[in-house]
């Protein structure tokens, strides 16, 4: 055998035509009449289901399936198949749910791939319907595609969210932040008023935080960001580092507006010391 030919490696395995559609698997650009379809879609199947398998129970304890029907008892199996198939598909998305926001905030990739594939399925459950939207707005929004996840946060809060309340403050905040950054400061004073009408945890209410003062610095509004500083400076305290820093850097821009030069020399360098300088550059500070 020859030497060279020995030490060729073998070839690639060819990619199959399924490998393909996968990689390129993508949500396709937000439509808020396509989120308005689906729900409308799952909604009418799970009645569909609900009230055919409710129609055979009653007809089967009414005596009719003594009658010897044989296509009773098929259609019977068909409607039992649609339910287990429908509960099926909702719960092997809702257990994607963790696995989709670990990589989302982890930056990987295989995020969108998932929620695409999750999306085409129906029908799903209403409450998993929502889920998976927000976690595309929050993929979106940590893909800076900011039009698309307001678009996204906006929309899903004209629905009544039942047993997923609990996203909704988030999805202000995302459609807060994602307005300021447009500076449409009037759709981020909204979102604020409605935050503060929720029940926050603590987290949330840090975000809160951050956001309004990131708000008030932009407006102009720098007394109202200094106001009662020693309490925000506390608060901040307990953000991650970036968020932390952040804080430090932007109520330093407002003390050097109100030229406490002392205060904004010493803010700045406690966001230098907590920050990375890209992390600062992220936030235009």
């Amino acid at each position: 055998m020859d030497v060279n030919e020995s030490m060729t490696p073998p070839p690639p395995e060819p990619v199959t035509e399924r490998d393909a559609v996968r990689e390129l698997r993508a949500c396709p650009p937000f439509d808020a009449r396509r989120l308005s379809r689906q729900l409308a879609l799952d909604t009418a199947l799970w009645w569909c289901l609900r009230l055919t398998l409710l129609m055979v129970m009653v007809y089967a304890l009414a005596g009719g399936a003594g009658h010897g029907h044989p296509a009773l008892a098929v259609f019977f199996l068909i409607v039992a198949g649609g339910w287990l198939a429908h509960s099926y598909a909702s719960a092997r998305v809702a257990q994607q749910l963790p696995q989709i926001t670990e990589l989302i905030e982890g930056g990987g990739t295989q995020a969108e791939s998932l929620i695409a594939t999750a999306l085409r399925r129906a029908p799903l459950q209403r409450s998993v319907r929502l889920l998976l939207y927000h976690r595309l707005a929050m993929l979106r929004h940590r893909q800076r595609n900011y039009e698309e996840s307001a678009a996204i946060a906006h929309t899903m809060l004209r629905y009544p969210l039942g047993p997923v309340t609990e996203i909704r403050p988030h999805l202000l905040l995302i459609l807060g932040e994602s307005r300021l950054l447009a500076r449409d400061f009037w759709q981020t004073w909204n979102a604020l008023t409605m935050l503060y009408r929720c029940r926050l945890n603590l987290i949330e209410r840090l975000q809160v935080l951050t956001l309004q003062t990131r708000y008030e610095v932009a407006t102009g509004q720098d007394a109202a960001a200094l106001r009662d500083l020693d309490r925000k400076i506390a608060l901040c305290e307990l953000m991650p580092a970036p968020q932390c820093g952040a804080m430090h850097a932007i109520l330093a821009v407002a003390s050097r507006r109100r030229h406490d030069t002392a205060l904004a020399d010493w803010l700045r360098r406690r966001a230098d010391l907590i920050c990375l300088p890209e992390q600062l550059a992220d936030i235009g500070v």
